[in-house]
């Protein structure tokens, strides 16, 4: 996977407020998603297999349906 330099999220961000107009809750998103992390499927069994077996479902589909964890 390719870095990001630190302008190129400015110039999308740029691009998207300017030229195509998008909202600002749009452009919030957008930022949320650059700053998030993402698990690799090793480590997101390692975190599935310490979880109790009463949320283990829970989590199991939270993780699938893509859901961000902190809203």
């Amino acid at each position: 996977m390719a870095e990001l330099e630190v302008e190129e999220p400015v110039t999308v961000f740029t691009y998207l407020a300017i030229t195509k107009k998008v909202s600002p809750s749009t452009q919030n998103q957008a930022t949320w998603w650059l700053t998030t992390t993402v698990l690799s499927i090793e480590e997101v069994k390692k975190v599935l297999e310490q979880i109790n077996t009463n949320y283990y479902l829970v989590a199991s589909l939270l993780y699938g349906s893509g859901l961000p964890s902190n809203t």
